[in-house]
């Protein structure tokens, strides 16, 4: 009878001790989740918790609170809180964004990346990079890189005007206009003595698709913009590769044009060729638009 009453008493502790290491172990697992919509993260689970931080989507967290609980425990920004559970998923989100200024793709995001392609003010682009980052991981034509998250926005452009890198018909005429290039007028043209610090070039291409001759110069049909105010062109001494002539029908021009501006504004380059429609009406010009 002794024997059996210590069995039993060995048994109950191996029981106890068993249930202790899986509640332990229970209690100590970690979960990995990200935020799939814009989260905060609380002072506690009261209902008297402030909130303490935003939390950007595909924000990666990690916790040690049981899976059935409304809230996790995290830490983020160096601040310990809570989430709704209601906010996190197991894996990343898809999140579209609308370049908003011209942009590049870049190779990666340390400081010695390199440039893989522009891409042009409306472009949308995929990413599941969190939020809160500076760069996102994008895939444009093919190629993956990364691209600055402040030339992006959340909103599709208002179609206030054409993309630079975009051919665009006016009347009998197709238009393109190259992505701005800024220069320096002295070590590009050697002629600068009048102080200009920046110019900004432009390569365009004009192609008669109508039924009619027409003319066209760039020095007039082209004006540039920054905002409201009118960018003085520039008109280098040792380039003569201006878009000027008569366009038969099927013909085409090409070549730069160029204007003093400062890097980093929003321009506006409006093509203007005074044609009129079959009514006598006045075509409306066209703009292309982004940021040099």
């Amino acid at each position: 009878m002794g024997s059996l009453k210590k069995l039993l008493a060995v048994i109950a502790v191996f029981i106890l001790l068993f249930g202790m290491l899986s509640h332990s172990a229970s209690a100590s697992s970690k979960y990995t989740y990200y935020v799939h919509k814009t989260a905060y993260l609380y002072s506690s689970t009261k209902s008297s918790k402030v909130k303490l931080k935003t939390i950007d989507i595909n924000v990666k967290l990690t916790t040690y609170s049981k899976k059935t609980s409304s809230m996790f425990k995290v830490t983020y920004g160096g601040k310990t809180g809570y989430v709704y559970k209601s906010y996190l998923s197991t894996g990343t989100t898809a999140v579209t964004r609308y370049v908003k200024s011209a942009s590049n793709l870049y190779t990666s995001t340390s400081s010695n990346k390199k440039k893989i392609a522009s891409i042009t003010v409306g472009t949308a682009l995929t990413t599941r990079s969190p939020l809160s980052s500076t760069m996102y991981k994008v895939t444009y034509k093919g190629k993956t890189g990364y691209v600055y998250k402040s030339g992006l926005s959340s909103q599709k452009p208002a179609a206030t005007g054409h993309a630079f890198g975009q051919s665009v018909r006016y009347g009998s005429l197709e238009v393109m206009v190259g992505l701005p290039e800024n220069v320096d007028p002295y070590y590009a043209f050697q002629d600068d003595y009048s102080g200009v610090n920046n110019v900004v070039q432009f390569y365009v291409t004009v192609k008669n698709i109508g039924k009619d001759t027409q003319y066209v110069d760039g020095g007039t049909d082209l004006n540039l913009y920054s905002g409201s105010v009118y960018q003085h062109p520039y008109y280098p001494i040792y380039n003569d590769n201006t878009i000027m002539g008569t366009l038969h029908p099927g013909s085409m021009t090409s070549g730069y044009v160029y204007y003093e501006t400062d890097p980093g504004l929003n321009l506006k380059l409006v093509f203007d060729n005074y044609q009129y429609d079959r009514n006598f009406n006045k075509i409306k010009a066209i703009s292309f638009t982004g940021r040099n």
